[in-house]
């Protein structure tokens, strides 16, 4: 698929500022007023949907799919959850259909490459930059040996930032169902990292987060 971009020149179509409820109803009727929206959202949906497949091949499909269908399907939004879990769900369910396609592959050991093109620079990484991205892989090819049902809630959580009552939007459950879906996984998550001789380092990454 073909990536589209929404920009603009005009002031007047993407004003600075503009609240988010007002581009969203902007753009129903204008898909010129969708370009703000994409700017926002593509660095969280690309990061999103990387954390959850270790590709930056498929995690760069899944989010051109993902806005693809958004602006297609903007009409259909009806402002009762917000925007960010409108457009969420959408990258949640074309991750879902990435799965069953059966395109899936083990964590890419060319993560270095990866991580660069997403998150750093890497042309003169000193020491702790590498320890870090050598975290940064572990955690990840822990993350991608979950099912599903444990992974997107422990992506959303404690990389995305998203609060547990707005995942159980995003994903259609009960705010109970998320907190033992999060508990359970962050559970197998610790035990297979202990099981891959993971780092002191890497686990006191995932309390703190736990904590935050």
């Amino acid at each position: 698929m073909t990536e589209t971009v929404f920009t603009s020149s005009d002031p007047s179509v993407n004003p600075p500022g503009e609240p988010e409820a007002e581009i969203v109803r902007r753009a129903i009727s204008d898909p010129q007023a969708f370009g703000p929206l994409y700017e926002l959202y593509y660095s969280r949906m690309l990061s999103y949907a990387y954390r959850c497949t270790g590709s930056v091949s498929a995690a760069e499909e899944v989010t051109s799919s993902t806005f693809f269908k958004a602006l297609r399907g903007l009409k259909s939004y009806r402002g009762k959850s917000p925007f960010s879990c409108w457009i969420y769900r959408i990258a949640t369910n074309e991750l879902r259909m990435y799965w069953r396609s059966g395109r899936t592959s083990q964590f890419q050991t060319r993560w270095q490459e990866d991580v660069a093109r997403i998150y750093f620079d890497l042309h003169a990484p000193s020491g702790d930059a590498s320890d870090q991205l050598a975290e940064f892989a572990r955690l990840h090819a822990a993350l991608a040996l979950l099912p599903e049902k444990y992974r997107v809630p422990l992506t959303l959580r404690y990389f995305e930032g998203m609060p547990i009552e707005l995942i159980g939007t995003t994903l259609g459950k009960r705010t109970g169902t998320v907190k033992s879906l999060l508990h359970r996984g962050l559970d197998r998550l610790k035990r297979i990292l202990l099981a891959g001789n993971a780092t002191n380092a890497a686990s006191s990454h995932l309390h703190l987060r736990q904590q935050q």
